[in-house]
């Protein structure tokens, strides 16, 4: 739940297309009750998962190892 005052409250689907939307200048208490499809997510991160994010990590703490003994 997202609380939003004096601006617009939206509803996006996963490709970020809006569904609905409101002004909260006009309406003092917006709401929006919209279904929202669900779908499976085709992307890179659908397919590795963290993968890349823990690769970073380990170049990141591999490369102050390999500073750390230069010195």
């Amino acid at each position: 739940m997202r609380v939003d005052q004096w601006g617009l409250l939206s509803v996006s689907d996963n490709r970020g297309r809006v569904l609905s939307k409101i002004s909260t200048d006009v309406v003092d208490d917006a709401r929006i009750v919209v279904q929202v499809p669900v779908a499976n997510g085709n992307s890179i991160y659908s397919k590795i998962g963290d993968l890349f994010a823990w690769g970073c990590l380990v170049a990141f703490v591999g490369g102050g190892i390999i500073l750390l003994k230069s010195r």
